[in-house]
């Protein structure tokens, strides 16, 4: 039987673009790239 996932939160900040996943405390911001991004 798996573990179950601890609960996290998720909240979204609109005026920072900012989304925070707690427990974990880590700040993030989605950004739109091409696909192609990184590819040499």
């Amino acid at each position: 039987m798996p573990r179950p996932l601890p609960p996290v939160d998720i909240f979204y900040y609109p005026g920072s673009g900012k989304r925070d996943l707690r427990p974990h405390g880590k700040f993030f911001r989605i950004t739109k790239v091409d696909y192609n991004d990184g590819k040499e």
